[in-house]
């Protein structure tokens, strides 16, 4: 009896330091994937309605529409036009540090230019202007375990944690038998 409620208490506080939680499950994340090099001058706008959570039961969502313009000249390549998006998102968009329902982008891949933006409560749609001429542009939310939080540098550290404190209580455990 004395081992099972060890092995509950090791279980739920992996569960916890994992995130396994509200926090993690309001999140919502778009992947925006760009290919392909500009042939002209413009700019793209993304219009981005955030829909914040109400405040207490009873109480309606709040809409707030924010543009974000990302100007873009000829020869850019799909790289430069990501870091372009993701530095008009973070310039534009409230940030994390305005509580949860800021916003954060970060480059999610150096092979293919992909930009992860993300909002910690609530939701957001988003509609887009024309691309820039000769780049192609896709968004998704994530769908595989490529895409999946537990390969963020915050979600590798709470894993390395979580089984950091398994082994502790595993070597422990063989010790006092």
């Amino acid at each position: 009896m004395r081992n099972l409620v060890r092995l509950l208490g090791c279980t739920l506080v992996a569960l916890v330091t994992l995130g396994v939680g509200r926090a993690s499950a309001a999140q919502q994340t778009t992947l925006t994937v760009f290919s392909g090099v500009t042939s002209g001058s413009g700019t793209w706008t993304r219009t981005i309605t955030d829909i914040s959570e109400p405040g207490s039961p009873g109480r309606a969502s709040v809409l707030v529409t924010t543009n974000v313009n990302v100007a873009w000249t000829p020869g850019m390549t799909a790289a430069q036009v990501a870091t372009a998006y993701q530095n008009a998102c973070n310039a534009t968009l409230p940030g994390p540090a305005t509580g949860a329902n800021g916003y954060q982008a970060v480059a999610d891949n150096a092979v293919r230019p992909t930009i992860r933006l993300s909002k910690q409560l609530g939701s957001y749609n988003f509609t887009d202007s024309p691309f820039p001429t000769g780049i192609t542009v896709t968004t998704h939310v994530p769908s595989s375990a490529e895409d999946a939080p537990i390969t963020s540098p915050a979600g590798l550290a709470a894993l390395l944690v979580s089984l950091a404190a398994l082994a502790y209580w595993a070597r422990r455990r063989r010790l006092l038998a």
